[in-house]
Formats: structure tokens, sequence, C-alpha cells
């Protein structure tokens, strides 16, 4: 039987050496003077007590003989130059390190923690792989998490860059009976809340309107508003250069007058300072410029390139066209709450102002609300964006929970040190400051890493992310620099206390020796505890992104009822001033139709209002005599799409029954129209699509007897918006042969969609030359393949699965240093009582079992921990899935068995290796 004892009290002789050389150089100090031993003292006995904690016995006495001839050198030199009528004046003394000279400072409170700093940061310096772990591991955390916040501060904490941006609204509308929850406003509830609110300070009407601008340069297509008078007064804003639109303007004998974005007065005039007053043509009419508006400034979104006046006829109002969007901001008294209950008292006496019958206007049961126009412009990315925010601060936990053990297992190796100081007399808050100086360095260099990575970070970010709104502001800026200052408090505190949550340090006399066998329970546990939370969060996080990548697989496997492959798009306007009527820009519709279809790679053309994928573009509800159901039931709005020939075989639409629209259809109102399969099947219940052929349908729940049209073809239905919602339920009518129908606005603006041979955008040339033949003036717009407007549905799914994809990609990493890092430091410490058992017939499988169980258990752990979380977690996803429950069984099962692979990995390297330890290089080296 090998003993230990010899090497135990060989330990035990080299600790007291060094506490007694640490005792008589703390009795030499006192041969200093009073006040620079008061000022100097403290950092000295620190100093030397660091030197000789890293000292064998002899080097100790060695150092312990030179340091007392240079404090003995030190203290004559202190005592002369202090003496009166000699040089040396007080305060001009040099400051001493343990065994030498250097320049001295004034003392100040904070002496000790500057002195600790200094020491601090030499110890990391000696320490290169420590240092560049932990600082490259906050990094990474602390730059993602700067990254995310920059976002999310941009987006939805920033406010709007308006005054008093709290106090503007949106005003929408609902309609219970129609099954819209959030629709535009009329002009004619513009007009009533305009003179009846007492709500508000001030409101204004907008439109979007699409123009041509065909001088100074070649013709493009522009994004225009056309606003009321009270347009920018409600927002608050003036003008960069002249003025904005004001009462004068909405006159009936006011001239055409714009106001220009700042973008398109630089890109397209050269940001020309003489621009008020010049004379622009949009849509082959002149319009006075009398303004420029600041930089930055694009409501109501990005690329809108003008405003223009808008002057409302209210002898002739569309009452019940509910297809503009308007802005009002409160009164001082005013709140959402109450002007809410406001505006649906107002909507009462809405049809005695213009004349509706009431019963009528009861049925569509609508209902006005406000909703702060911040929310508005955000829209529905909140979940997303706080769903980044949560996947960084898990990174950010692991992080924590990384270098905290790379803290502890440092402070295991460095616990004879603290013992001398704690046998010195050092109260626990003097050892916090020990630890906490190499924390508050690792967490500030960490964090400027991390801000530097930042700045590249949200670069990338930006030009990952798809169209969300008001990114384009997202920097490194003081709110992200005080929350990125915040995370490197937080951090520097965990670290730092961490090497005190163990028991190892609670005195100097609880150990027999400098180097021990084993490792304290409470730094053990600590260890285990951290990497069982690590553990914990990186299941969270894969499971939410296994989640996350297995819906989109689903989003992108899904059938949106047509072919985006092969097919170019573009956006054309007609101006009314060429086109005045709905047939003259029929006519241009189908014989660009026909001249596409004529080129050689073009396999067929067609065009509507919009394609499928790109939201909503107007509707009505929508009515047949040849239905069952009661006249009640048609309040709904469906989509009423005017197409051309063509459409449907351009974007392969499928056909279940009857015929598409040919030329004649447009040609003449022959009454013709197509049905979608999903409007058919709420229409005529039960009813098969080739019994449907033949039935009379009407885009109106009150129809006009003479404008019926004749169901003569049913197709499959497709996504209106987004691939994971219903199928839209549509009415495909002639772009012609809607002329004269009501609540049908004329077809001048339109997106054009042809199927060629290859690759799609290789057709843009012929295409642009067929167009300028037909009209030189009339520019193409938005050129996209079908393709990327179908990838596009699914940006938004897809960034959020590449960042909680990464996030979790991270967590997995560092949990998995985190496990083998504690087991290998663990069997380490363990080297001597493995020899001993190996020397004592223990097998290795019996060694690796003993190893690897104690690593699994808290891998176990962990992942129980994980899975509680995990079910909670992720009913915050459940909104963002598609196809997939957020505890689908599968992908629970299937992660776990992920992380417990790679964490019996990691605890099996280390395992093998402390399994196959020599026994007698074992005890020789404890």
């Amino acid at each position: 039987m090998i003993s230990a004892a010899p090497d135990k009290q060989g330990a035990v002789r080299r600790y007291a050496v060094r506490l007694h050389a640490v005792r008589l150089y703390g009795a030499a100090l006192r041969l200093l003077p009073d006040p620079y031993l008061r000022e100097y003292g403290d950092a000295m006995l620190e100093t030397f007590t660091l030197r000789a904690a890293a000292a064998s016995g002899g080097a100790a006495l060695t150092l312990l003989l030179r340091e007392l001839g240079g404090l003995v050198r030190l203290a004559w030199r202190e005592h002369r130059g202090s003496a009166p009528g000699l040089s040396g004046a007080p305060g001009k003394h040099d400051e001493p390190s343990a065994s030498g000279w250097a320049p001295r400072r004034p003392g100040s409170a904070g002496s000790a923690w500057i002195t600790e700093m200094r020491h601090a940061l030499r110890r990391l310096l000696r320490a290169p792989s420590f240092s560049l772990a932990t600082i490259l591991t906050l990094a990474i955390a602390a730059g993602g998490n700067a990254t995310i916040f920059s976002i999310v501060n941009s987006i939805l904490l920033r406010p709007l860059p308006y005054a008093d941006s709290e106090r503007l609204v949106a005003i929408r509308t609902a309609s219970l009976t129609a099954g819209a929850d959030d629709m535009e406003m009329t002009i004619g509830l513009y007009l009533l809340y305009r003179d009846e609110s007492a709500s508000f300070g001030s409101i204004a009407l907008y439109d979007r309107i699409y123009r041509n601008l065909t001088a100074d340069g070649e013709p493009a297509r522009v994004e225009t508003i056309q606003a009321t008078e009270d347009f920018f007064s409600t927002l608050g804003v003036e003008a960069a250069l002249g003025r904005t639109l004001g009462i004068a303007d909405v006159a009936p004998d006011a001239g055409r007058v714009v106001v220009l974005a700042d973008g398109i007065w630089r890109r397209r005039y050269g940001a020309d300072p003489e621009i008020v007053g010049r004379t622009v043509l949009l849509d082959n009419e002149p319009f006075t410029v009398v303004g420029v508006m600041p930089p930055g400034f694009d409501f109501p979104r990005p690329g809108t390139d003008g405003w223009t006046p808008w002057s409302i006829d209210e002898a002739n109002l569309p009452l019940m066209s509910f297809s503009y969007d308007a802005i009002a901001r409160l009164r001082g008294s005013a709140t959402v709450a109450s002007t809410n209950a406001e505006l649906e008292g107002l909507m009462h006496g809405y049809p005695e102002h213009f004349g509706w019958e009431q019963a009528d206007f009861d049925s569509l049961g609508l209902v006005p609300f406000v909703r702060p126009l911040q929310d508005h412009t955000i829209g529905d990315v909140g979940d997303t964006l706080w769903l980044f925010a949560g996947a960084g601060l898990f990174v950010l936990l692991l992080a924590c929970a990384n270098v905290a053990n790379l803290f502890l297992v440092r402070s295991e190796s460095r616990r004879a040190e603290a013992r001398i100081r704690t046998a010195l007399g050092a109260s626990r808050g003097q050892l916090l400051r020990y630890w906490m100086a190499e924390s508050i360095w690792v967490a500030v260099l960490g964090a400027l890493l991390g801000l530097a990575l930042a700045t590249s970070g949200i670069s990338i970010v930006i030009g990952l992310a798809p169209d969300l709104p008001r990114i384009e502001t997202a920097g490194i800026d003081g709110a992200t620099l005080a929350f990125t200052a915040a995370l490197t408090v937080g951090a520097a505190l965990i670290f730092g206390t961490a090497p005190l949550l163990g028991s190892h340090h609670a005195g100097a006399a609880s150990g027999t020796g400098l180097r021990g066998s084993t490792t304290g329970i409470g730094g053990r546990r600590s260890r285990e505890l951290l990497v069982g939370a690590q553990v914990a969060l990186a299941l969270t996080l894969l499971i939410g992104a296994a989640l996350m990548m297995q819906s989109v697989r689903n989003l992108l496997a899904a059938d949106p009822g047509f072919d985006p492959r092969g097919v170019l798009t573009f956006r054309l306007s007609l101006p009314p001033a060429d086109y005045p009527d709905r047939e003259a820009a029929a006519r241009f519709h189908e014989a660009l139709v026909d001249r596409l279809g004529a080129l050689p790679t073009v396999q067929s053309a067609g065009l509507a209002r919009c394609l499928p994928l790109q939201g909503w573009c107007g509707g009505n509800p929508v009515s047949s005599p040849d239905s069952p159901l009661a006249p009640e039931a048609f309040r709904q709005v469906s989509s009423v799409k005017p197409v051309s020939s063509g459409y449907f075989e351009s974007l392969r639409i499928p056909l279940l029954a009857g015929r598409t629209l040919v030329p004649s259809d447009s040609a003449q109102r022959s009454g013709a129209a197509l049905v979608s399969s999903a409007l058919a099947a709420r229409i005529f219940p039960g009813t098969e699509p080739v019994d449907i052929i033949g039935k009379r349908i009407y885009p109106q729940s009150e129809p006009d007897v003479d404008r019926w049209f004749t169901i003569v073809g049913v197709v499959e239905a497709v996504q209106r918006s987004q691939i994971d919602e219903a199928p839209a339920e549509v009415l495909y009518v002639p772009l012609l042969g809607v002329s004269g129908d009501r609540h049908l606005a004329p077809i001048h603006d339109v997106t054009v969609a042809v199927r060629v041979d290859g690759e799609p955008l290789g057709a843009i040339d012929p295409v642009r030359r067929v167009i300028h033949e037909l009209d030189a003036d009339l520019p193409i717009a938005r050129i996209r393949t079908l393709a990327d407007i179908h990838a596009s549905a699914t940006a938004r799914s897809r960034f959020a699965t590449l960042l909680l994809a990464l996030a979790a990609g991270i967590g997995l990493l560092l949990g998995s240093i985190g496990i083998y890092g504690v087991v290998s430091w663990a069997t380490r410490q363990r080297t001597a009582e493995f020899g001993l058992r190996a020397a004592l017939g223990a097998r290795t499988v019996d060694l690796l079992q003993m190893v690897m169980a104690r690593g699994l258990r808290v891998i176990a752990t962990g992942i129980a921990v994980g899975i509680v979380a995990s079910l909670a977690a992720t009913q915050l996803l459940a909104s963002m899935l598609y196809q997939v429950r957020p505890n689908d069984p599968a992908t629970f099962v299937g992660v776990i068995a992920l992380l417990a692979a790679v964490g019996a990995l990691a605890t099996w390297l280390p395992a093998r290796r402390a399994a196959c330890v020599d026994p007698a290089d074992a005890l020789r080296s404890s």
C-alpha cells in the first residue's frame, strides 16, 4: 500500500514557510514612516503575498531576504527625505514596487482599488489562455446582445421622430359582420371626425398614388401621397426647403403643387437648392415644387417620393369605400380609451350625417378605433424582435455561466493565495475586491470588443433582415452603450462573486497544503450548478430553433396555389390624363398582353391589380341569387380582382372547372367571371366546381340586377398575403368588364406577370422595348421575379429561424465546453485518487463509469429543467409556427437526444483520459 503522508507533511511545511515569510515581511514594513506605510503598506504586502504564494519553500526565503534588503534601503531613504532641511520634500516620494522603485502618485480613497486593478491586469497578462477565452466568450455574447438591442431599440423602443409622437394615433375601422378587424377609413368618416370629434387636435386623411415622373431624365415611377391640408401639421414636421402643404393648397382654384422627399431631390435633381418654384411633370401634368422635406422623413413608409394636396369633393363621396388612411393628434386630455368611446358614439350618427339608411348601416357592424401611431407603424414584428432579444439573453447567460466556471477553476488553482490573505486578516470584502478586479477587466474588455463586433453585426442583420420598419435607423447610440454598460456591470458581478460561492476560501487553515488532491465540495457544486443551467438554457434554445426550422420547412413545402418559377413581374401606372377612362386603359393592357405574348421566349403574359402574396388590393362583399345562403351571410368581404386574359396561364393557377378569361371578355363586357375554390365553397357550400359554372354572382351584397356576372370557371385558391394564412376568397373579373360597376375603382395601376423560358430577368430588355413601343413615356417599376415574391412571404420566418438557430448553435457549443471543462477539471483534481484506485486493482471501465456517472447526472438534471423551461418558452412561438405544435414530441425527443449525445461525448473525452492514467505517474504528481 502506498502512503501519501510524506507528501502531505511536506506540503504543510512549505505552506508554513510561506506564511512565516509573509508575516516577517509585514513586520518589517513598520520600518517605513507612518504616512508612507498608511498609503502604500497594504499594496506592498499584497504584492509580496502574491509572489510568495507562487514560490516554493526555498525560493520564498530567498525572496524574503531580497525584499528585506530593498525595504531597509527604502526606509532609510524615506526617513532621510522627510527630515527637516534635507532635499527630499514631503509629497515627492517614489512609489515602490515589491522590490524596486517607481514614480509615486498622490494617495486617494480608491488607491486600494487602483492598485488591485493594476495587479489584476498583470495577472491576466500572465495567463493569456484564460484571458483570451473569457474575453472572447463574453465579447461574442455582448456583441450579439448589443446588436439585438440596437435593432429592438430602433424599431420598438425609440419614439417616432415627430414632436410629442406619443399623442399621434392611426384611425382604423373594424367590421363585425364582414369579418374584418383592421380596415382603413372612408372619406365620410374623416369628415365626420374632423367636424365633430373633441378628442382630435388635428386630423389628416391620406392615400397612396403611383405617378409617372416624365421630365428631367428617364421616365420614372414614383410613389406619392395625396394628403389633406393638416397632414404635416398633425405630424409636427417642417420642410427643410420651402414649405409644406396648407389650407390654400386645397382651395378650388389652387394650382397643383408637390413637396419632394429628400431622397428623390438628391437622386433626381442633384440636391438643387433652387428646386423650390420649379415645375415637374407627374402623369404628364405640371406640378410646382413648394418644398423639400428633411432627410429621414418618409412617412407613411420608406420609399415615399413626394406629397401632393388632396381637395375633397364633399358633394361626391364614396361613403363606404374603406380605402384611405388617417392619422390624428390627440388633445391634451384625450386618451386612446376615451377617444375610442367618443368615436363609437359618433359612428351612430354617420347615417344621419350623410343620408345613409340606418338599417343598412347597422348591418355592417362597424366599430371605429384608434391605436398609437408607433404601434401601427411597427405592425406585427414585435413578437419576432422580442424572440431575438430572449435568445440573446439566453446566450448571454450561457456565456456568463461559462466564464464564471473558468473563474471558479482559476480560483481552485490559486486557493493557497487566498488562504494566505485570509490568514493575514483579509476580510471577505477584500477577497471580493481581489476577485472582482479581474472580472472587471474581463467584462470591460469583453464589452469593448463586443461593441466592435456589434458594429459589423448590425450591418449584417440589416442586410439579411426582411422589410422591417425603421430598421435602417439601427446603430450604436447612447441607449446601446448604456445597455452594454449595464451588461458589463452585471457580468462583472457574476464573475467576481463566483469564486466566493465555494467553501474552500472560508479560512486559511481549512486545508492542509497549498495543493490538494480533491477540490472543495462548494466549488464543485457551484460549477456543476452552472453547467446544469447551461444545459437547460441550451436545450431551450435548441428546441425553439428546431421548431422554427420545422415550421419554415413546412412553409417552403406548402402549395401556394400557383407556380412561382420562371415568371417576371413588374408594375405599370397609366397616367389618367393620357388614359382618361377604363376602356382606354383596358385597350392598352390587352395590347400589351398580346405584344408580350408574341415575344419568342415568352410562354404567356397577364396582369392584375396585384399578385398573390402581395397583400390586400381591394374587395367587396360578394352575393349570388343562386346561393342557398341568407342575404345577411353576404356581408363578409372578399377580394375582387380585375385581371386580363393570360393571367391564370402565366401564374399556372390550376383550373378546376370551366374556362379562364379570353381577350374578348375584356374587349366588351361579356359578364364572365371566375371564382376561387375558397369563395365557391362559402357562397355555394357543398356544390362541386363543375356545378357552379353558369351561376350568377355580383361583387356587392346589394346587387344591381343589370350587372350580374356569370361564373365561367373555378380556379384553385391562392394565398393573399402570407403562406400560413387561409386561402383567399377571390372573385376574378375582366379589366374592361367592370366598366360602370359601382364600388370598383378604375384600373390604371397594374402588375404584369410574364412567364418565360429560362431566366426571368433575362427578358427585361425585350419587355422594356415592347412597353416603350406602346408608350415611350411609360416607366416600369419594381422589377422582380415571382419566385422572389414567394420567398419574401417566408422571409420573416426564415430570418427569425436563422437568428434563433445561430443562438442555439452558440448555446450548444458553450454548453458542451462547460460540460467538458467541469469534468476535465474534476478528473485532474482526482488524478491521485484514480492512480490509487488503479493501483488497488480498479479496472479502466470502472474508472470510466465513475467519472461519467457524475457528468451524466449533471446533464440529466439540466435536461430535466430544460424540458420544463422549454414547455413554457415554446408557447411564445405558437403564433409563429406553421403546421407544428409548440410541444411537438418528435422535436423534443430529437433535440434531447442530440444534446445528451453531445454532453456524453464532452464527458467521455476527459473520463477516458482519467481512466487511462498510469498509477505511478498519478501518485508521483500528487
